[in-house]
């Protein structure tokens, strides 16, 4: 049996002014997640939402030969 509890994970998040105004948030360590916004804290809540669009794969999309999903929390 597996039991479901909270995991803390800590992502760097670097913050760029844009040229155009605002602001740009990237996550080096996963490409291609990215957002811009008009305020820095706009800019992490947006960055939030992709970061973990990113990391959550639909089972669907893994699962073409019968194959099992466990979520391991370590």
């Amino acid at each position: 049996m597996f039991r479901r509890r909270a995991v803390t994970m800590h992502v760097k998040v670097v913050i760029h002014k844009s040229q155009q105004g605002g602001y740009w948030a990237e996550v080096p360590a996963i490409p291609g997640c990215a957002s811009e916004a008009e305020s820095i804290e706009e800019a992490i809540s947006q960055v939030r939402v992709e970061i973990e669009k990113s990391l959550s794969v639909a089972p669907i999309e893994l699962c073409t030969h019968g194959e099992e999903i466990v979520e391991l929390v370590m």
